[in-house]
């Protein structure tokens, strides 16, 4: 039973891990400046129009 558990808890701490950079990495993204309109990348549309504020 011991083992088990260990075992469950180990792969529960590696999705986590997983789950965290995956998080960092799409922040990061979504932070960055475009380079054709310069507003920030989490402005865009789904498809990653640049937005018209007219």
């Amino acid at each position: 039973m011991g083992l088990l558990g260990a075992w469950l808890a180990y792969r529960a701490g590696t999705r986590r891990g997983r789950r965290d950079v995956a998080e960092e990495i799409e922040l990061d993204e979504l932070l960055e400046e475009c380079k054709n309109c310069g507003y920030l990348r989490a402005q865009h549309d789904d498809h990653g129009r640049c937005p018209r504020y007219d």
